[in-house]
């Protein structure tokens, strides 16, 4: 049923796929995601390895720059000839956010070393992802965290391509809903597809296993671990510092990755915070882009009197000053912004259905963040960050305002913080290095 179903489903995008033009997330560079150009992975064709890795979003495009810079050294420890010129990356995530990210990637690395080609994800049918395929002829297909794709599974049984699932996790809420299709599951369980799945828990695992009982399922550590002990560029900090009154007297209150759903609550807190400390700057970054303008209504319908302004207006003739909101509606700094605040709030963690967001990234900044009851998603964390003070739990957003007032008022010791960081993170590595040695191993480059 599930298979006709798919078959059903690729027939009408192919037929009616003009339709998706006009979705907000998938009308830009559509002919990209349809793989509909000659030239549509050319960069590898020089490439007698290739490996296709998909990042769904953002945050899986920072996990892609350290499993390929893992996989650069791992080749470079490894190989007794030149090999790394022979490999070819296609890379590719589903928002233009991500894309972006991965393009990073190549002022990372040599380009004697790798060939990198860098893409939208294609349509999610299974004839898209044939012509990907048919176009890039990859040697294996990565996919990391939870990118379960029917079509592209299915594209993968139809050439017979490697896939493996790497720094794989599925929420209790992702595994009951995939629990429904269990049976389609076995028709690519039966075709040995995926052929290995690395997780990050041992609970991950398990729910892998649950749905995959052919695949070689085994436990690995996160390589958000090995992201969060990787320090950013200077420049890109400075240049962000430059965004900032070089006068700035004020303390910087980062509310990071707030959610939709937790905006009415996080608009409380704000309130409180400015009504004792107006001189403040707070920064606010939604998880989502396209929230920006709702924030901006809601913070003018809280306060006309707010001195408020989206981050796209910010340059250095109009610098951020004190006793200014400023709502940031551009990606990539939130890194360099966990380095300039004073406190930080991360979202994701007021509600219990949202699961949590990434906090152990401003570990290694000295900041000590705090975060709402709610992580079930980051769990795999344990419980390490909490015994040591490095992450602060607040259990509502009445003590989240007095905690983040105390916490501005409190002179900190961030080197302090940071050194017990990095003694913590430096026992969690391991995750990109044996990611890569996951890849190479159905390559066989690298290896005897």
């Amino acid at each position: 049923m599930y298979l006709k179903f798919l078959h059903i489903s690729d027939w009408f995008v192919r037929t009616f796929g003009f339709l998706f033009r006009k979705h907000a997330r998938l009308a830009k560079d559509f002919d990209e995601r349809l793989v509909a150009s000659e030239t549509w992975g050319e960069e590898l064709k020089n490439s007698t390895h290739r490996v296709w890795i998909q990042a769904a979003s953002l945050g899986e495009s920072l996990l892609t720059q350290e499993l390929v810079l893992a996989l650069v050294q791992k080749i470079k420890q490894d190989s007794k000839d030149n090999t790394a010129q022979k490999l070819g990356l296609l890379l590719t995530s589903g928002t233009q956010e991500g894309k972006n990210e991965l393009l990073k990637i190549k002022g990372l690395v040599n380009n004697n070393e790798l060939n990198i080609c860098v893409k939208l994800f294609p349509l999610f049918t299974q004839a898209y992802m044939r012509l990907a395929l048919e176009k890039t002829r990859p040697s294996l297909v990565v996919l990391l965290e939870t990118e379960i794709w029917p079509g592209l599974l299915l594209a993968c049984v139809e050439h017979k391509v490697p896939l493996i699932i790497l720094n794989a996790r599925m929420s209790e809420k992702s595994f009951k809903r995939y629990s429904l299709m269990q049976k389609l599951w076995n028709h690519f369980d039966d075709n040995n597809v995926p052929q290995e799945v690395l997780a990050i828990s041992e609970l991950d695992a398990k729910r892998y296993a649950s749905l995959f009982k052919h695949a070689a399922v085994k436990e690995m550590p996160n390589i958000k671990f090995s992201r969060a002990t990787r320090p950013l560029n200077p420049e890109r900090i400075e240049t962000l510092r430059l965004l900032f009154s070089a006068d700035l007297s004020c303390p910087i209150l980062l509310f990071a990755s707030v959610r939709a759903e937790e905006e009415e609550q996080l608009l409380l807190v704000i309130q409180q915070v400015k009504k004792q400390m107006p001189e403040l700057v707070v920064v606010i970054v939604p998880k989502h882009l396209e929230r920006a303008a709702g924030w901006e209504d809601k913070i003018k319908e809280l306060n006309p009197e707010f001195n408020l302004r989206l981050r796209s207006t910010v340059n250095k003739d109009a610098p951020i000053t004190c006793n200014e909101i400023i709502i940031w509606n551009t990606t990539g700094e939130l890194v360099a912004l966990y380095n300039l605040a004073h406190s930080v709030f991360v979202g994701g963690t007021l509600l219990s259905e949202l699961g949590g967001q990434n906090f152990i990234e401003p570990l290694i900044y000295g900041i000590r963040p705090f975060i709402g009851p709610y992580w079930k998603n980051f769990e795999w964390v344990g419980d390490a960050p909490f015994k040591l003070g490095l992450v602060r739990v607040v259990p509502n957003i009445k003590e989240l305002a007095q905690a983040l007032i105390d916490d501005l008022k409190t002179k900190q010791d961030r080197e302090a913080s940071k050194a017990k960081a990095y003694e913590w993170l430096e026992t969690e590595q391991g995750g990109a290095e044996q990611a890569a040695e996951a890849i190479l191993k159905y390559l066989k480059i690298g290896y005897d």
